[in-house]
């Protein structure tokens, strides 16, 4: 019982662990840094998201009193390890059910631009609903040097019922362990 309460810990540990990690960019330049945080942690479509951008230069100074923008447009590449491939010609593809997932033509996703507003020295913030999911490359323009930071996001929420599902089932299954354990007393 000692390891799994052990094990149980080191994951939520983890978990934690992962969750406070910004996602972070540095410019090709060297000269403009820029980590980025999301609220929720992988925004959503349909709900509002609040990105945070903190900017700071080489040498440590947070990128206090700039002015800051940022443009934001959908990823061509999907992130599936296809990106170099050709598609597959549409007569192939034509007699599979369910190959256009419910869409005749890939709608084409404008541009978002964004003005944060400074909420501490060098931290920017801004809110935004997004309309479509998937991978964002966000531009962030600070004094004409540019630094791009991907924005994952998901199409749907987490659906915890089935990690609460799944949570449940593991602790069934250490409980069945432990009275087969103290029934035969023997391994």
């Amino acid at each position: 019982m000692k390891k799994i309460i052990l094990v149980l810990s080191m994951l939520s540990a983890l978990g934690l662990a992962l969750a406070a990690i910004p996602v972070s960019a540095d410019g090709g330049h060297g000269a403009l840094r820029v980590a980025a945080s999301f609220s929720p942690r992988f925004p959503v479509v349909g709900e509002v998201s609040t990105l945070y951008f903190t900017v700071s230069f080489e040498d440590g100074t947070p990128g206090a009193g700039q002015d800051v923008m940022i443009m934001m447009v959908k990823s061509e590449a999907a992130g599936h390890g296809h990106e170099g491939e050709e598609p597959a010609p549409e007569e192939n593809q034509g007699g599979m059910a369910g190959m256009n997932h419910g869409g005749d033509e890939e709608e084409e996703v404008p541009m978002i631009h964004l003005v944060p507003e400074e909420i501490s020295p060098g931290v920017y913030s801004a809110k935004h609903t997004f309309e479509v999911g998937g991978r964002y490359i966000a531009t962030v323009n600070v004094l004409g040097d540019e630094v791009d930071v991907v924005v994952p996001v998901r199409a749907a929420p987490i659906a915890w019922w089935f990690v609460g599902g799944l949570a449940g089932l593991s602790v069934l299954m250490a409980a069945m362990v432990a009275v087969v354990k103290t029934v035969r007393r023997t391994w």
